[in-house]
């Protein structure tokens, strides 16, 4: 399921990691990555160890912990460290899915979170490619989209400017999209509903669901 997730960061907070931008270290994006798409990413990305690292960390994981809809579409167990991501003028990733394992976490889901405006570069889409046809995310700052870590993606070339992004990816505490899916339509019927009589039935069949297709 592919979820923008408006202001998912304050403007604070994006304020906090566009400056963090400015001072830390990049490294090109390809050291990375795997051999098959060495070759199609183009971009920089903060280094390992690098100043204000720990801070991105906090900022970042603070934002997803308190964030209902996140929290509702992804059902998040472990969380991999955030990373700043750069595209400057020419730069590009071209159609791939993510690694589905990073350290010794199986991946689900992919997050990006874009820190700067849209009209501060020209290019830089996400784009998402499903069989209904390709999606453009293209965000305000502070705003992120969620999406499943097997969906072929991508990032249209930056012709003009710098696009600047917040990317991690998430192990759920359920393996299986539709099944997510289908507990997030339940919760959001449940917060929507003013039924006493339905509302305690509806919470006891989230959780036996909950219950049956966790992962922990």
């Amino acid at each position: 399921m592919i979820t923008c997730i408006p202001e998912l960061l304050t403007p604070e907070e994006t304020a906090r990691l566009r400056a963090l931008s400015k001072n830390a270290d990049y490294e090109s994006g390809t050291a990375t990555a795997g051999k098959r798409i060495h070759d199609i990413k183009n971009n920089l990305q903060m280094k390992d160890g690098s100043v204000g690292q720990q801070e991105v960390h906090q900022v970042l994981g603070v934002a997803l912990q308190r964030n209902p809809l996140f929290q509702s579409v992804a059902l998040p167990k472990v969380i991999f460290p955030p990373t700043l991501s750069r595209y400057s003028d020419g730069m590009t990733y071209g159609s791939h899915v993510d690694a589905a394992i990073m350290g010794n976490m199986r991946v689900d889901i992919s997050i990006t979170v874009f820190l700067n405006e849209p009209d501060s570069y020209e290019g830089g889409a996400l784009i998402l490619e499903s069989g209904a046809g390709e999606q453009l995310v293209k965000l305000p700052p502070g705003h992120a989209v969620v999406y499943p870590t097997g969906v072929f993606h991508r990032v249209s070339p930056v012709t003009h400017g710098e696009r600047l992004a917040a990317v991690t990816w998430i192990q759920s505490a359920v393996r299986n999209a539709e099944q997510r899916a289908v507990l997030h339509d339940l919760r959001t019927a449940i917060d929507q509903l003013d039924d006493e009589e339905t509302i305690p039935l509806l919470v006891k069949t989230h959780a036996n669901l909950l219950r049956m297709w966790t992962d922990i």
